[in-house]
């Protein structure tokens, strides 16, 4: 059966929800995805979408979104489901820059979009998601205390963020907008050093199905090397895990330094992920 599109998050929960909290880890970021739409009073603009797929035993099982700017979200995609998923976008003319999807399924439907409409397939970035299996005691501990982001940090946080972005290959285009969302759903941790000054952000989002995903992990370039991250990271960590939430983050595949720092602190892979991007002409 074609893949059932709608502009309605509420449809799309009522239809997908099944299949969506299934797996709360692995589809962490679809659950946030439509966590921020359900919360949202407005409608966006571009407007987002949600689709749902039925199987042949007519089971929902399949979901995935597109809520600009991010590219198309393979949230719970069978193989089966993929090729009917780029006859549907194209049956009702619904466009996308590229897809995101655990590495093999997004190659898959890369191939077959270019096959479709002749546009250029180009790799974006791998990530890997992590879930933490046990917390392990950090053995830096540099001299500071961590506190909550406020409003008055939000001038600070909205260059920090765009700086993130650049830094991943993930421009923003509102970073002031970026931070206040965090800190309606969800919220940022701050280092500060000895003398009071912030120096490293870990931001997290709202737990979804008791889950809670912690990111962006940011600390300026001049303040690096002396272990605020790490000592940030453990202690969000550590209030997450005290809140009896299941606590996940993504690395970039391609950064062997946060790769190994957050495994150090016991996060153990779970999911690769790939994004794609789709190039007219």
């Amino acid at each position: 059966m074609p893949w059932k599109f709608s502009t309605d998050i509420n449809e799309y929960v009522d239809a997908a929800w099944p299949v969506l909290s299934s797996d709360p880890v692995r589809n962490t970021i679809g659950l946030t995805a439509a966590d921020n739409a359900r919360r949202r009073s407005q409608p966006t603009e571009p407007v987002e979408r949600f689709a749902w797929w039925v199987n042949e035993d007519g089971v929902v099982a399949g979901c995935v979104s597109i809520t600009p700017p991010w590219p198309l979200l393979l949230v719970v995609s069978p193989d089966e489901s993929l090729g009917l998923l780029v006859q549907s976008l194209q049956a009702n003319a619904i466009a996308t820059t590229g897809v995101n999807g655990p590495t093999e399924q997004a190659a898959t439907f890369g191939a077959l979009w270019n096959a479709a409409t002749e546009q250029t397939v180009v790799f974006h970035d791998a990530i890997r998601l992590f879930a933490l299996r046990g917390l392990v005691p950090t053995k830096r501990r540099p001299i500071g205390a961590v506190r909550s982001a406020g409003a008055d940090d939000v001038g600070l946080l909205a260059g920090w963020y765009q700086a993130f972005g650049i830094e991943v290959n993930h421009p923003l285009g509102d970073g002031d907008g970026e931070v206040r969302d965090r800190l309606k759903s969800g919220g940022i941790s701050l280092w500060c050093d000895v003398a009071g000054d912030v120096v490293s952000m870990v931001g997290y989002t709202a737990p979804v199905v008791g889950v809670s995903r912690i990111g962006p992990v940011y600390t300026p370039p001049e303040h690096r090397g002396r272990g605020y991250a790490e000592a940030l990271t453990h202690a969000v960590s550590k209030d997450l895990l005290n809140r009896n939430l299941r606590v996940v983050l993504h690395t970039d595949q391609a950064n062997p330094t946060s790769n190994a720092l957050y495994q150090r602190l016991g996060y153990v892979p779970i999911l690769d992920r790939m994004t794609l991007d789709f190039v007219i002409g």
